[in-house]
């Protein structure tokens, strides 16, 4: 026959071997904000059930209370640990520093004096402890004074996952619910074993209570994953993006955007989270079509707006672990420059196709004047250069100035230029590298007038191109060995 102590002992025992397990699961994944002050938490809990049952045992000791006093160990680690946990989920990390830690250690360890010098000063369980007692439930002021403050740590800790859910995107906000319900268990059932309503007499039923908040996090761990896609990965990295993120459910609802895609979307809709796709049709139409698989490959979508814009669109299928499509992930990355660029070089690309499509081929030898340069056409006579190849072309003449004549003639204008030249490569230098709009804004010179500054400095081999993520590059060239 099962005795209410051994039934106790096995329960108390169950509860630590549970506690282990989260532990192990957990181990692989301890380098994750957040694991170690969870294995911290379990650690504590896997303690106060262990130490219990070899009380219940009845274990032998230095004194008849000796497993029960032990467990106090971990009863005033796992308020801490609960605390610290709750502020790394809710990204607040950066306030676990070396002086809140020094903070959290010094009521744990004057509770554990206070609670083995007792016999000397009665502060802790204020003569009131008996003998039979198979739980601590009672005592003096230190007592009492650490339940104050172990609720207190506990009830912040709830406070800052509440306020989570407010805030988390409804992607985290099963985790946050499912770890809330986790914490609120324990501190039910030590209000109820402090009040000695408990089912088993005698019995603490806060370590058991513990043990069902390891199994909820056991769940949260296994089934929805939360240390391995943790919330602050998300405010740090998905917030902080250049590029749009438009996160969409199985069945084409809008689950999360981040601040890029939403000012892609803006002013032309309101906060489209918790809506179907459709909702954007209005606002942009192309992005639509994408998602379903009725528009172009997505390169170079033009964004809404009055000013000219243009990003390239990627989908990206969300699944679980076992395959299965959860939803879809879009990407939109402005091009906007590299579009431009693109455009402005294929119109003079094709200017010159058609410019050299009309040119007529001079073949043969030319009879130029070497002081004047006019040419002698078939009938003798000197005419003029531009005036010769406009007779047997189709090309027309446009007078610009080279390089030294500019500076012959009009030194000052060939000084300007220079001076360009010389602030375009300290600016290149500087930057190591920038594109045609960063350039054009930071000399204050137009596009047109930029191209052709550059174009000159590449012919001479102090500027170069290249292409970066598929963005044109203007740098200075590196002197040649």
């Amino acid at each position: 026959m099962i005795t209410p102590t051994l039934l106790y002992a096995i329960l108390l025992g169950a509860a630590a071997a549970v506690s282990a397990v989260v532990i192990a699961q957990l181990w692989p994944r301890r380098h994750v904000a957040g694991a170690r002050s969870v294995m911290l938490f379990m650690g504590a809990l896997t303690w106060w059930s262990a130490t219990y049952a070899l009380f219940w045992l009845g274990a032998p000791g230095p004194t008849p209370t000796f497993w029960l006093d032990v467990t106090y160990v971990g009863v005033v680690i796992v308020p801490a640990a609960l605390l610290t946990f709750s502020l790394e989920f809710t990204g607040r990390d950066d306030w676990i520093s070396r002086r809140l830690v020094l903070l959290l250690s010094i009521e744990p360890a004057l509770t554990l004096i206070l609670l083995w010098t007792d016999p000397r000063h009665g502060l802790f369980f204020g003569a009131q402890r008996s003998a039979t007692s198979g739980a601590i439930l009672t005592g003096g002021p230190a007592f009492w004074f650490n339940i104050v403050y172990s609720y207190a740590l506990i009830l912040v800790a709830c406070i800052l996952l509440i306020a989570s859910l407010f805030r988390l995107p409804a992607l985290y906000r099963r985790q946050a619910a499912l770890i809330i319900t986790a914490v609120i268990i324990p501190w039910a059932s030590n209000i109820v074993s402090l009040a000695g309503l408990g089912p088993f007499p005698g019995l603490d039923l806060t370590p058991l209570a513990f043990t069902l908040t390891g199994m909820l996090l056991a769940v949260a761990l296994i089934q929805y994953r939360f240390l391995d896609i943790a919330p602050i990965a998300r405010d740090l990295l998905v917030e902080s993006m250049s590029d749009g993120v438009l996160v969409l459910d199985s069945g084409q609802r809008i689950v999360d955007l981040n601040p890029a895609m939403l000012n892609l979307l803006a002013p032309h809709t309101t906060d489209p989270v918790g809506q179907p796709l459709a909702v954007v049709k209005s606002a942009w139409p192309a992005l639509l079509d994408f998602c379903n698989g009725d528009g172009d490959s997505g390169y170079g979508v033009r964004v809404p707006g009055e000013s000219v814009r243009f990003v390239d669109l990627q989908q990206i299928a969300v699944t679980d672990r076992r395959n299965h499509r959860r939803g879809t992930l879009i990407i939109a990355r402005d091009v906007t420059a590299r579009t431009l660029m693109q455009d402005e070089r294929e119109r003079i690309i094709t200017g010159l196709r058609d410019a050299l499509d009309q040119v007529k081929t001079l073949r043969g030898l030319l009879h130029t004047c070497a002081q004047c340069k006019k040419v002698r056409d078939e009938q003798g006579a000197w005419v003029a250069l531009d005036q010769y190849v406009r007779t047997h072309t189709d090309a027309e003449f446009s007078h610009g100035l080279c390089p030294e004549c500019t500076h012959e003639l009009y030194p000052e204008l060939y000084a300007m230029r220079e001076q360009q030249k010389a602030a375009i490569l300290d600016y290149l230098n500087g930057q190591g590298g920038s594109t045609l709009d960063a350039v054009s804004e930071a000399i204050a010179l137009s596009k047109t007038s930029m191209l052709r500054r550059l174009e000159s400095l590449i012919l001479e081999g102090r500027v170069e191109e290249v292409q970066e993520n598929g963005v044109p590059i203007f740098r200075v060239a590196q002197p040649q060995p």
